[in-house]
């Protein structure tokens, strides 16, 4: 029996054991897994089976059994017609069988904790929380434990316990989940403890079952596990702490259940002890239902079907597949989002006879989408969609099949190798046809289960629902009912529309000092840093980008605009400056090498030293830059190219030049406490008949973070330049500090 409280002695029972020195019979007949469904694929009603409890409880009782009547949870939801009248006649069913307790299961709390309450209170059968949750009000019908007494002094305790896998589940329906995953208050010797455990979340198959097996093997005070969603019938026993403990387990199907447990007990000096435990599964149909319980049932059922019976317009989705798939696309277009993603098992199931049909119906749509989900569109990475889509990719049965707590998506597809497993990996990712940009911000539609830790995926639970009073749209009643009325307009495909990308990659106020090496012939140089001296400045920087993005091409525009006042060592003051603007037009198609084909054109504009070794006045120097290649992005390196150059120098005394170009970007944004890198890298060779100019640089900068978007920034510098107009080479070192902001931003036109 339940182990006495701690550093109490247990109480005695000299009544009981007068009573009868015989061992006792009690029969726990319990239901689950009835899914809230009013009349099944054969025509039956629900009342079936409060007949069989009845008939079933009336045997028991003929043989000299005592009767515990009670449910084990999968009862209300999620079925269509319980869902749409809250579970009232479920739990009439069950009241008219005699039902003292239910023990809802986490599908079942998606009700509503006040949906729940409001059933216990017109039912009077109590409601049992989860071990976790918080003590419900004084007067609540809810409870941590349903106490049922029988004659000469036992009391039938009923705990209701669930895996962690639930936990999010439970939050998600508003279950205060702070407490631990135990039963908290195990009665006495004579009390017989039934702990109701429910572990389907972990997996298909029997050892998957973590919670039940912990149980089994740990003192915890209970007499008697039973676990409704366990993947075979079976029934083990132990002994801990020298007391026996029993695990019953049932496999969940489809089908209505009711489960007999016959548990013999016998006196010991100090109450009773469980020597005995067997567990039968009855059938259901086999008793004729009470007629008036059946016709109310079917009288509900009825409405519902009549009510919904409507064929969906013409165009509209024709099976269960295509119909999951207009549900996203309905719901992403509904928020204008770029993608949507829902749990499978937001999706739920439809039999196939809601299904048959020239047409679908609306009651196929509520069937599916039977769950109210109420959706929010909240922005992720790049980074955070992938990794979305590798975590769904893992959650798979042994057998091979999707869990419920998967996710499914519209606007981001990818390649999975090794799906199913803790390797899974993904790539190819696109997002509306487009590869996906880990740094860039996408908005997501999704439901406000997954942002509350529903099917636990804790990126979304990190992010929650946003604050404020505003209700958000139910996915069904104000997205999928009312685009299928509209169904003859097609969805727009985000794939051909502008998508726009922008931001500023850097706004920074930089201190740096200059080192140079070069002839002083180099002092006469076009080129403003092979000219440079030596100097230290104060210089503010902004390079800023706009980008649009289409299926199969993108065109690509940065700025970049550099002023300071530096101090050369002979302590005059001159003007560094620099714009420079650069716009790309880059094709997806062909693809050659694994890049893509790009043109660009490149204005530059600088000035260093105000004059030169004449004191004349130094004119500004303008470039025009003509280039066409091959590009390539990935995630690390946005930008790497190399084609063909043509250089003009329109307000210089320098014939164009031709040559070849190479040029690579490479960002690793901060992330969390870490800093961030980037790093630019450049390499040229340029000439015509009368000169030969060769280039290399690399700028190198890291970025730690201050707050939010701001970050302070140590910065390196080094260029080297080879012209034949001068001898030997020029180089240049520059080591520069400061502060730096950046920012980005996307708008996908619609």
């Amino acid at each position: 029996m339940g182990s006495s409280t701690p550093g109490q002695c247990a109480p005695t029972v000299p009544n009981l054991l007068e009573d009868t020195a015989d061992r006792r019979e009690v029969t726990l007949l319990i239901t689950s897994g009835l899914n809230g469904k009013l009349v099944d694929a054969d025509d039956r009603s629900l009342a079936l089976v409060a007949a069989a409890v009845k008939a079933a409880a009336e045997r028991e009782r003929s043989a000299g059994r005592e009767v515990v009547i009670l449910d084990a949870g999968r009862t209300l939801t999620p079925y269509a017609e319980s869902r749409h009248e809250g579970g009232t006649t479920v739990m009439e069913v069950l009241t008219a069988a005699g039902s003292q307790a239910y023990a809802p299961d986490p599908m079942d709390f998606s009700l509503g904790l006040d949906a729940l309450e409001a059933l216990g209170q017109e039912s009077s059968v109590p409601v049992i929380l989860p071990s976790v949750a918080a003590m419900p009000s004084a007067g609540s019908s809810l409870t941590k434990a349903a106490e049922i007494k029988l004659d000469r002094g036992l009391t039938v305790r009923i705990h209701n316990i669930m895996s962690e896998y639930y936990m999010g589940d439970l939050r998600a329906s508003g279950v205060d989940t702070s407490g631990p995953i135990l039963p908290v208050a195990f009665g006495d010797a004579q009390s017989l403890d039934l702990v109701i455990v429910h572990t389907n979340g972990d997996g298909k198959s029997t050892r998957s079952r973590r919670l039940a097996w912990e149980l089994l093997d740990e003192p915890r005070g209970a007499d008697l596990l039973f676990d409704p969603d366990m993947s075979h019938d079976l029934r083990v026993n132990a002994t801990v702490d020298g007391r026996p403990l029993y695990l019953v387990g049932r496999i969940r199907d489809k089908e209505w259940k009711l489960t007999a447990v016959e548990v013999s007990l016998e006196p010991t000096a100090e109450g009773w002890t469980v020597v005995e435990v067997n567990s039968t599964a009855l059938p259901i149909g086999d008793d004729a239902p009470d007629p008036v319980l059946d016709a109310q049932v079917r009288a509900s059922w009825k409405k519902f079907h009549q009510d919904n019976d409507i064929p969906l317009r013409e165009g509209a989705p024709k099976d269960y597949k295509e119909l999951r798939a207009f549900a996203l696309a309905a719901m992403r277009e509904s928020t204008h989002a770029e993608v949507a993603v829902l749990n499978r098992g937001g999706l739920r199931p439809v039999e196939q006879r809601f299904l048959d049909g020239d047409a679908l119906t609306k009651e196929a749509v509520l069937r599916m989408l039977s769950i109210d989900q109420r959706i929010e569109v909240i922005d992720l990475s790049g980074r955070d969609l992938v990794a979305l889509a590798k975590e769904t990719e893992r959650r798979f049965y042994e057998d091979g099949t999707l869990r419920q707590d998967s996710l499914e998506f519209v606007g981001l597809t990818y390649e999975v190798k090794d799906r199913g497993t803790e390797l899974a990996e993904v790539s190819d990712v696109l997002i509306n046809g487009r590869a996906v940009i880990e740094n860039d911000r996408y908005s997501v539609a999704t439901n406000q289960y997954l942002l509350a830790g529903g099917d636990n995926y804790p990126l979304l639970m990190e992010i929650g629902s946003p604050e404020g009073d505003r209700v958000p749209p139910e996915l069904r009643r104000d997205m999928v009912l009312p685009r299928l009325e509209q169904v003859d307009e097609s969805f727009v495909d985000l794939s051909k529309k502008f998508l726009w990308r922008y931001g500023v990659e850097e706004l920074s106020l930089l201190a740096d000092g200059v080192e140079t090496h070069h002839d002083d012939e180099y002092g006469e140089s076009s080129d403003s840093r092979a000219s440079a001296g030596d100097s230290t400045s104060i210089r503010s920087r902004v390079r800023m980008y706009v980008n649009l993005d289409r299926t199969h091409w993108r065109w690509e525009n940065r700025f970049k605009a550099s002023f300071g006042l530096l101090e050369t060592p002979d302590e005059t003051t001159e003007i560094d400056d620099d714009l420079r603007f650069d716009s790309s037009l880059i094709f997806d198609q062909p693809r050659l090498l694994g890049g893509s084909p790009y043109i660009s054109l490149t204005l530059d504009s600088e000035i260093r030293r105000n004059r030169n070794a004449a004191g004349e006045i130094r004119p500004r120097q303008f470039e025009e830059t003509l280039a066409g290649g091959l590009s390539w992005t990935t995630t690390l390196w946005p930008r790497i190219r190399l084609g063909g150059v043509v250089r003009e120098f329109p307000n210089l005394d320098r014939d164009r030049q031709y040559g070849l170009s190479a040029e690579a970007d490479f960002h690793l944004p901060p992330l969390d406490r870490r800093p961030g890198f980037e790093m630019n890298l450049l390499a040229e060779h340029l000439s015509n008949d009368d000169t030969d100019q060769r280039r290399a640089g690399i700028d190198l900068r890291v970025l730690f973070p201050v707050v939010k978007d701001l970050a302070f920034t140590p910065s390196a510098s080094y260029y080297w330049l080879d012209d034949s107009d001068y001898p030997g080479s020029a180089t240049y070192y520059r080591l520069s500090v400061g502060l730096a902001y950046q920012w980005r931003g996307k708008r996908q036109s619609w």
